[in-house]
């Protein structure tokens, strides 16, 4: 994050027309992903806006975009012309770069490292925040800044007791490479329940081959991907959540995924891998299966326990509605929200 040049200088410019207008600062906020599917950001932006900012929210428009939803914020998608790989960041980062040379903006966000080109490189950034503790440390070592730590924590809300016709194992979230697909689909061989996976990504093509190549097309399905709202009525429907990662990938090790919290907040028992992070919760709140060998026969064991075990699966229910009154975004944005009142 950094404030324009002129405001750097002199911090009064500007400011009375932003107070009369009823917003504190004029911030824009970029991304590489499609707006309608980011429960990070629209967390945020609803934040931000309920702070008494002005939010510009700039996105990438895709061929099957849903319309996006009413909100206090301003959406923005930008088309392009590739949809993966090395043009796709260089065009959007390009484009993004000249739509914000026309904005009258207070405050630039670059919320992933994907979108930094487009605004300014990293030890340029005199504030930040990241989503754990040992990615702050990593940042402040290398590059000499220390970053506010924000978790990617749901709305807390009323949790109404889910129920379905048939139980099943939930994946939510991006279906890329390294989220363990490659052993947590042989692995439902041996698993009777089945595994509904909700989301697209970079890993999808792979994922559907690996279903036919397995044979366990009757186990797994593939249910595409849902608005927040929707996602989260599926998820409290759900027996198991998965919340795995490949092991070695420090990205994996250090952070903290949306899924995790969200599993917790729905009431749901999760198997998740055995990282530092994640072990720091189940420590004091027992609501996940931790695994460290992430082989098909081992998952496969682990899910087959919280399936068939029906007091631990209640325990790790009881422990997610404790640990749900505990990680929460109404919690969590004070961090956001002091950040930002430090740069006035």
């Amino acid at each position: 994050m950094r404030k324009n040049i002129e405001q750097l200088r002199n911090p009064c410019i500007g400011i009375d027309n932003l107070l009369a207008n009823g917003c504190l600062m004029r911030i824009s906020i970029a991304v590489t992903n499609d707006l309608s599917y980011d429960q990070r950001m629209i967390r945020i932006c609803h934040s931000l806006v309920a702070a008494g900012h002005e939010v510009t929210w700039v996105g990438r428009l895709r061929p099957d975009s849903i319309p996006v939803d009413h909100t206090p914020y301003r959406q923005v998608r930008l088309r392009g012309l590739f949809e993966k790989g090395p043009g796709f960041y260089l065009e959007h980062n390009l484009r993004v770069f000249f739509y914000l040379l026309s904005r009258d903006t207070d405050l630039f966000w670059a919320v992933d490292l994907d979108m930094a080109p487009a605004i300014f490189m990293i030890p340029r950034f005199p504030t930040g925040c990241t989503v754990s503790e040992p990615i702050a440390r990593h940042y402040q070592a290398i590059y000499g800044v220390r970053y506010v730590v924000v978790r990617n924590l749901p709305v807390r809300y009323a949790l109404e007791e889910g129920s379905s016709a048939e139980p099943f194992i939930l994946y939510q979230g991006a279906v890329n490479e390294g989220r363990c697909f490659e052993q947590l689909i042989p692995a439902m061989a041996h698993v009777e329940m089945p595994l509904h996976i909700y989301g697209k990504g970079n890993f999808l093509r792979q994922a559907k081959e690996l279903v036919q190549k397995y044979g366990v097309a009757d186990k797994v399905f593939f249910k595409g991907i849902l608005p927040p709202a929707a996602l989260q009525r599926v998820t409290i429907q759900a027996y198991v959540g998965i919340s795995l990662f490949e092991k070695g990938v420090l990205q994996n090790e250090w952070s903290l995924a949306n899924r995790f919290f969200d599993f917790i907040q729905a009431g749901v028992p999760q198997l998740c891998s055995d990282f530092p992070e994640y072990r720091k919760v189940v420590e004091k709140y027992p609501v996940a299966s931790l695994l460290d060998d992430h082989c098909p026969m081992a998952i496969a064991k682990a899910l087959n326990k919280m399936i068939q075990n029906q007091v631990l699966h209640m325990s790790m229910h009881d422990a997610c509605r404790k640990a749900a009154m505990v990680f929460h975004w109404q919690g969590e944005e004070k961090a956001l929200l002091e950040m930002l009142d430090n740069l006035s």
